[in-house]
């Protein structure tokens, strides 16, 4: 029996394991985070024959690659301004995607500013962002 249904195989990845204040202690949440998103997507062909899946490759792709192009820009939270020198150093100039910083306020207000248009969003500067302290959420727009 020929399915012509894509399939996706799933694995699992994870990131370092290692004790507070051990080894790891001066790599960046990001970076361990980066180690797992670096894999590829693999499309297939598969073939059931009784209880039997046989699979053919059909091509590969790199994951960061195809994650970049879904990600159409991002729209950061903050409640303070403690983590702008740590957003900014991490935003890189030259891309086509949209950035915007939300200030959540008191009594339920927000101050929204658009930073511009022209920054390069991967997953990897996402997480790196989300992981600064003092940003509240990080959302794809």
């Amino acid at each position: 029996m020929h399915n012509d249904d894509p399939v996706a195989l799933v694995g699992g990845v994870r990131t370092a394991i290692g004790r507070f204040g051990g080894a790891l202690k001066d790599v960046e949440a990001a970076d361990l985070g980066a180690a797992c998103i670096r894999e590829v997507i693999a499309r297939v062909e598969a073939d059931v024959e009784g209880e039997d899946v046989k699979l053919r490759l059909q091509g590969v792709e790199i994951l960061d690659k195809k994650a970049a192009a879904i990600i159409s820009g991002l729209t950061i939270f903050v409640r303070d301004s403690k983590p702008l020198d740590s957003i900014a150093q991490r935003l890189v100039n030259g891309g086509r995607s949209p950035v915007r910083l939300v200030f959540l306020m008191d009594q339920g207000r927000e101050v929204e500013l658009a930073l511009g248009n022209k920054f390069t969003v991967t997953p990897q500067i996402k997480g790196a962002i989300k992981a600064i302290a003092g940003v509240v959420d990080v959302q794809d727009l």
